[in-house]
């Protein structure tokens, strides 16, 4: 009798292993959708960030409305009593989650990146492009409704009449930025959408953008 209880035991713990492997791979396996685009396609962006390299990130104009209501999900959905912060080893690298952003301790979507340790995640911000690593405490589990909106974030690389832009001088980006903070949207068309970073060339209907681009 008591050898079968000892087996009974093992078959339950090996059973729980193998449900919680499936479950790991499930969440792996569950991506954030990319927005389909098409060449010389027009979009309307909202100006987030650059980098030193020239790289430059936006967000779709218009599905604002859209994540902002998905945002307000989130938040209700983290002060809910069903939702319970992860364990380690239910964390691997690729894996989508909720990540509290130690900024503004807001909840957002994300990617986990990196397990630099000591109960740790890096975190990429999806919707946003900004990544910080953050405790365990602040993860939560993702569920598929809140997956349903393609990634917001995009990288660009900019092209005049010359070519693409490489060459930008902090002066240029910090303007570059001031700029689209006068603006509700800039207006762009896609030159390649196959790549990463896109490429894309502005619809200059100002002339602010006009003049800024001429010099």
């Amino acid at each position: 009798m008591h050898v079968i209880k000892v087996f009974f035991y093992i078959g339950l713990f090996v059973d729980l292993l193998l449900f919680c492997f499936l479950l790991l791979l499930f969440f792996v396996a569950l991506q954030y959708m990319v927005r389909e685009l098409e060449p010389s396609s027009k979009i309307n962006l909202l100006y987030l960030d650059n980098t030193d390299s020239g790289i430059f990130i936006f967000q779709f104009n218009d599905s604002a409305n859209d994540l902002m209501e998905l945002m307000d999900a989130i938040d209700k959905f983290v002060s809910s009593e069903v939702c319970s912060p992860l364990s380690m080893d239910a964390i691997a690298v690729g894996q989508p989650v909720l990540a509290q952003y130690s900024a503004d301790d807001l909840w957002y979507r994300g990617s986990v990146v990196a397990l630099p340790g000591k109960e740790m995640v890096e975190v990429l911000f999806v919707d946003y492009n900004n990544s910080e690593s953050i405790p365990i405490k602040s993860v939560r589990q993702m569920v598929p409704e809140f997956m349903t909106l393609c990634k917001q974030a995009i990288s660009c690389q900019l092209q005049d009449a010359s070519g693409i832009m490489t060459c930008w001088s902090s002066e240029m980006i910090e303007n570059f930025g001031e700029l689209s903070k006068e603006t509700e949207f800039l207006t762009a068309s896609l030159v390649e959408c196959h790549g990463h970073p896109l490429v894309i060339s502005f619809v200059k209907d100002c002339p602010k953008w006009n003049d800024y681009f001429k010099n």
